[in-house]
């Protein structure tokens, strides 16, 4: 285990423009780029708040219960870098800026504030994991291999590699493990 920490992490590429390998040690790790991705921001989310004004508010129509929820919670919102106003109907409202991290999603946003009327903890946890989803790296995508490094460097950082959906996106596989499946004696 000491071993391991020493050892430096080669970035080896990309599999079915889906996983991520690397080797470190004797051990080779296929990362869910998706996941991995998604999990890192998600992270900077919480830690980045950088808001962005719109120029054009976006405004939108919630239920009643939604309506009564934002009237009585906003600060939930402010929190998280997200600003709404009160629309002049009855049960509209504005988006008027966002953190900076979900410039180009505000409309995912803005679904997301229609359909909400849980704890600050339930929307924090909610919204940034849509926000990391829509905004991460996709299944399909050809990721350059400055991207995989850097991806890959970032998930050995992480103390519980696990996306926002709960899903573990590293597959570890030991070198031992290798030689046995293909019947050489280890």
């Amino acid at each position: 285990v000491q071993r391991m920490q020493t050892d430096p992490l080669i970035y080896i590429g990309q599999a079915f423009n889906l996983f991520l390998i690397a080797q470190k040690g004797d051990d080779l790790y296929l990362v869910d780029q998706h996941a991995a991705h998604e999990r890192i921001l998600f992270n900077e989310l919480k830690t980045n708040k950088q808001v962005q004004t719109l120029l054009v508010p976006l405004a939108f129509d919630v239920a009643p219960d939604v309506d009564a929820y934002l009237s009585q919670n906003l600060d939930v919102y402010v929190n998280l870098g997200i600003k709404l106003e009160k629309g002049k109907e009855r049960l509209t409202w504005r988006l008027l800026s966002v953190p900076s991290l979900m410039r180009n999603i505000e409309t995912d946003v803005v679904e997301f504030v229609r359909e909400q009327t849980g704890s600050s903890t339930e929307v924090e946890k909610g919204l940034y994991a849509i926000v990391s989803c829509h905004k991460a790296i996709k299944q399909g995508d050809e990721v350059d291999r400055t991207t995989g490094e850097e991806l890959v460097r970032q998930v050995f950082r992480l103390e519980d590699p696990v996306c926002p959906h709960g899903r573990t996106f590293v597959i570890r596989l030991s070198k031992k493990e290798l030689m046995e499946a293909v019947g050489r004696i280890v």
